[in-house]
């Protein structure tokens, strides 16, 4: 098969609004929960490098958000 590529990207709210600056990490993941990339959101976007594929198959990823410190924050 031909090679694949693919770049994920999220949005990151709080109460239904983009976040100015970049205080957030997330974390990409794969299946076996080796950390692939670590991005911080440009205000509330967060864009990982792409990735490509060789193989044909099933591919499962992860994507989590860094706890922070701020209480009135729920970090997920």
């Amino acid at each position: 098969p031909q090679e694949a590529r693919l770049t994920l990207t999220a949005s990151k709210t709080m109460d239904g609004l983009l976040p100015n600056g970049s205080e957030f990490t997330f974390f990409l993941e794969d299946a076996n929960g080796r950390r692939l990339q670590v991005k911080n959101n440009q205000d509330g976007n967060i864009t990982f490098d792409t990735l490509t594929f060789n193989k044909t198959g099933t591919y499962v990823y992860y994507l989590t958000e860094q706890m922070g410190n701020d209480k009135n924050i729920n970090y997920d």
